[in-house]
């Protein structure tokens, strides 16, 4: 059966913005807008601040994929096919920008055929766009309603998960839940009804091949 890359849904980072150059600069030009916002976002500089570590951790990134010819140049194919498809590049660096695109994410899975989706590629995706750094800055932004709706939109973007994937989600989710365990206690109750169903499913196929079975041997039995 064909499935669908959910990768295609996850905008490419747009490291140009990251280090606030333009996407002809040259090498110089890169190593010099790095350093200065490395002097300026560098831990040692900014503290104990969730924010400044997250977007350096980010610049880095940037660097060093296009300080890397090989990385640059595999980087900008993935930049040129996205804006070619129409996907907007990520850019997301504030609370606000982070949730504006979980939520794009979440309405694009449950707008996709999930026969044809790939469930292992929805998994990786998932865990790719709840990374811990945007847990960190959701965290920072010391609002609860925000650390919330990123989780009710986990939760619901993983629907589709079966269950031990939809596990391996949540422990890549614990910066968060950790801070909402009533939070975690529903999905958890949710998560035990998917396996009931799953056991209960996995007994039908075997069924379904038993009844088959018994009819063939009752018409052949009827027909002698």
């Amino acid at each position: 059966m064909y499935r669908i890359n959910i990768f295609v849904v996850m905008p490419v980072k747009d490291y140009y913005t990251l280090l606030k150059i333009e996407p002809n600069a040259d090498l110089a030009t890169i190593k010099k807008a790095y350093r200065k916002l490395a002097l300026q976002y560098h831990p040692d500089k900014t503290g104990n601040n969730h924010y400044t570590e997250s977007y350096y951790r980010e610049i880095q990134e940037a660097y060093l994929t296009l300080s890397d010819t090989r990385k640059r140049e595999e980087y900008l194919y993935h930049r040129w096919l996205e804006k070619s498809m129409g996907h907007s590049l990520d850019s997301a660096l504030t609370p606000v920008q982070i949730i504006q695109l979980f939520l794009k994410t979440e309405q694009y899975i449950h707008g996709t055929d999930s026969f044809k989706m790939d469930k292992y590629h929805l998994l990786e995706h998932l865990k790719q766009l709840y990374s811990i750094g945007r847990q960190e800055i959701i965290i920072s932004s010391n609002d609860e309603q925000l650390e919330k709706e990123s989780l009710r939109l986990a939760m619901e973007s993983s629907k589709l998960l079966p269950s031990e994937a939809q596990f391996n989600f949540q422990i890549q989710l614990q910066m968060l839940l950790s801070r909402h365990t009533k939070i975690q206690e529903d999905w958890n109750e949710t998560l035990n009804a998917v396996i009931k169903k799953e056991k209960m499913d996995s007994f039908k196929i075997p069924i379904v091949i038993l009844i088959t079975i018994l009819i063939c041997l009752a018409i052949l039995l009827i027909s002698k």
